[in-house]
């Protein structure tokens, strides 16, 4: 990710999480300033890149790509 990711316009933040359970998929979240960033970076080199390692852990589950829009954001 660190690779792929550096200096893709418009995102803010993304995570990469492990399953707790052996066999249940891993997750990764990603923030963009807008939904027309996140689609350009799905367009982009970079995404290719991201996604052409088939032996990388996780890559041998199916994927899905869900949108979000954030209703509150708290820290503490």
């Amino acid at each position: 990710m660190r690779a792929t990711l550096a200096g893709v316009p418009g995102l803010r933040r993304s995570l990469l999480m492990r399953p707790a359970k052996p066999g249940d998929p891993y997750v990764s979240t990603m923030e963009f300033d807008s939904a027309e960033k996140f689609r350009a970076w799905m367009k982009s080199d970079s995404f290719k890149a991201a996604h052409s390692d088939v032996d990388a852990p996780g890559m041998q589950a199916l994927s899905a790509i869900e949108l979000f829009d954030v209703l509150e954001d708290f820290s503490a």
